[in-house]
């Protein structure tokens, strides 16, 4: 991505201790940053726990760029211009799946940092990504390098400054993207019911590559001056084949 110029109330404690029986007993109790539409079903949700049971890759390139683990964070560092990604390889991704994260940007200068999908492994990509200035923007990678599918634009629902947390999610299900919910920050849709300008930027959806669906998170850098650093403090995933019902876009 080498230049910049690219393309309430509080609850009682009986309340609160109801509410979790409740979640518990329909086997899964809801997370408030967990993005998902309902009917979904649940695919991971991860900490980051040292002994990685989703099998995050953990790396080291000859450049000084990694990824690791610690205090039950991911941390992706990039040294040079372009992106460093981290993927959960163990999970299956479904072609309909709702992917959340919590991440902040630690150091960099003029990074970036987000989610990549769609990925073959080999460089080819969509990346749905934020800078620490206010700007969100969504990009597609091939063998040419990035084009501009959204060009960065202001986004007030971002929170603004190096170490400030954003959650990111993506949702490639029929009644998000129905429901104009295809990508949000911090909860705030970026779309409209049955008028998603973004969505509908993306084009049709792929056939799933010879190599998986993957999903996973990029940090990133347009400057070299220093490395850029993205701390990933909670991922999930929903499937959302079965979300609905789909209400009828005219």
């Amino acid at each position: 991505m080498g230049t910049r110029g690219m393309p309430g109330r509080r609850c009682s404690a009986w309340l609160l201790i109801i509410c979790m029986l409740v979640g518990c007993a329909r086997g899964l109790f809801v997370l408030p940053h967990a993005a998902h539409a309902a009917g979904s079903s649940f695919v991971f949700f991860e900490k980051f726990p040292p002994n990685n049971p989703r099998q995050w890759n953990l790396q080291r390139l000859s450049d000084g760029s990694r990824t690791y683990l610690t205090g039950g964070v991911l941390n992706i560092v990039r040294t040079k211009p372009g992106t460093m990604r981290g993927w959960p390889l163990a999970v299956k991704v479904p072609a309909a799946f709702q992917f959340n994260v919590k991440l902040r940007i630690v150091t960099g200068t003029d990074p970036y940092a987000g989610v990549s999908f769609w990925d073959d492994l080999a460089d080819q990509f969509v990346l749905f990504a934020i800078t620490p200035d206010g700007t969100a923007g969504l990009f597609r990678r091939n063998a040419k390098g990035f084009t501009s599918v959204v060009y960065w634009k202001a986004e007030k629902s971002l929170h603004t400054g190096l170490g400030a947390v954003n959650s990111l999610s993506v949702n490639l299900d029929p009644l998000s993207v129905a429901e104009g919910r295809t990508f949000l920050i911090n909860g705030v849709p970026l779309g409209a019911p049955c008028h998603d300008a973004w969505r509908k930027a993306l084009g049709a959806m792929p056939m799933p590559p010879a190599h998986g669906l993957h999903v996973g998170v990029v940090a990133g850098a347009f400057a070299d001056s220093h490395a850029v650093r993205v701390q990933v403090l909670v991922a999930s995933m929903y499937d959302g084949t079965h979300a609905g019902p789909v209400p009828a876009c005219h």
